[in-house]
């Protein structure tokens, strides 16, 4: 029997090595607090071991909804156990362990929560996420209109439900993640055949576009409002088949065209934001005319302390009421 077996460590930065492990660590890793890790293994994956930062291996968490990696291809027969190496902080340090990837990934995750928070549209899946790390896949599901394809007369084919999966790999952010379209797709910019990748601007990755922006792009592909059909000019078509349909079909036909604001689909990426929060205040007082008293019960003077223009207008013919209730 072996006294090691090789594993594949997940360090905090996104690298995956594979090293040899005892059998016995490998056991005592695999519980749910996991093993502290020897220190020949820092060592040899060369991360710093600071008296205040304890690092430990831990079991990888599992796989969102039971689907395979999209991306490693490690899951054949006899794959490598895989762990995951996580700094824990001593109670009472002065200083923690800082890593920047880890602090980009934590950003474009909180961006990614508050979207899918806001949209009515967009769904956000964090996949394969690894305990004690940010998560660095995610599915995203646009349910709006969008082309999935053309039949036998060249009419596209809607569909209502588009699927992206997004990889944040080891160049992440200094690169642009990689992109690959689980559903099909018909777009200029988009490959409807594999690798199914998505065309992306580095340049405007590189100044400042965050993963929730880049949703918010390939959301409006799917609807029409944001694609580039002109092989002439840059950024060229990703896929060409279909950047010909567009221009010598789809525009002439009318059934779609951004410069005159023809799109398959206008559903809005966030909820639209109502600033007329403020409701209509109605207080009744009593009669200021000295030695005259109120005729009644809930008699007297109505003012109107504030009002609110409804941001939803009334049908057409319908009359405005106010209706005072009896306070008991």
């Amino acid at each position: 029997m072996k006294e090691e077996t090789t594993c594949l460590i997940v360090t905090p930065d996104g690298r995956r090595l594979p090293v040899s492990l005892p059998r016995r660590v490998l056991r005592r890793a695999r519980t749910a607090n996991g093993v502290a890790a020897p220190p020949g293994l820092l060592s040899q994956l060369r991360v710093s071991a600071k008296s205040e930062t304890a690092w430990r291996l831990r079991p990888a968490a599992s796989r969102a909804g039971g689907r395979p990696h999209l991306f490693s291809g490690r899951e054949e027969e006899g794959a490598p156990p895989e762990l995951c190496l996580v700094g824990a902080v001593v109670a009472g340090a002065r200083e923690s362990h800082f890593d920047p990837r880890q602090a980009r990934l934590k950003k474009e995750r909180q961006a990614l929560e508050k979207l899918a928070l806001e949209s009515d549209y967009v769904r956000v899946e964090a996949l394969d996420q690894v305990e004690g790390s940010e998560p660095e896949h995610y599915r995203v599901t646009f349910l709006c209109r969008g082309i999935a394809g053309i039949d036998g007369s060249e009419r596209p084919v809607y569909s209502e439900r588009h699927e992206v999966v997004i990889h944040c790999d080891d160049s992440f952010p200094s690169d642009v993640p990689k992109l690959r379209w689980e559903t099909p797709i018909w777009h200029p910019n988009i490959q409807h055949i594999e690798p199914k990748g998505v065309c992306v601007n580095k340049s405007e990755w590189l100044g400042g576009m965050g993963l929730d922006d880049l949703v918010r792009q390939m959301f409006e592909m799917v609807q029409y409002k944001n694609y580039h059909a002109d092989e002439a000019t840059r950024p060229f078509p990703l896929d060409m088949k279909v950047a010909r349909w567009v221009r010598e079909y789809a525009e002439p036909a009318g059934i779609l065209d951004k410069r005159r604001g023809i799109y398959v689909d206008d559903k809005p990426f966030t909820r639209p934001t109502d600033v007329n929060t403020a409701a209509t205040r109605i207080k009744l007082l009593p009669p200021k005319e000295p030695g005259v008293k109120p005729r009644g019960p809930g008699s007297g003077i109505i003012k109107v302390i504030s009002t609110t223009i409804a941001s939803v207008p009334p049908p057409a013919g319908a009359r405005g009421r106010i209706k005072i209730k009896k306070q008991e």
